[in-house]
């Protein structure tokens, strides 16, 4: 079993694609979050009210 071939590649390879996609979730999620924030800010104040205490 060849080493440089083997596992050690493919496990880099799989964290880093692993990585990349904990990285776009992150991602999808502070846009979600953003969304919310702007929908809420549209409504009657409360969202500024809440920040305001």
């Amino acid at each position: 079993m060849r080493k440089e071939n083997g596992g050690w590649s493919w496990n880099w390879y799989w964290r880093r694609s692993l990585f990349t996609w904990a990285e776009e979730l992150l991602e999808e999620l502070c846009r979600c979050v953003s969304f919310v924030v702007l929908q809420e800010r549209k409504k009657d104040g409360w969202w500024q009210w809440s920040t305001d205490i």
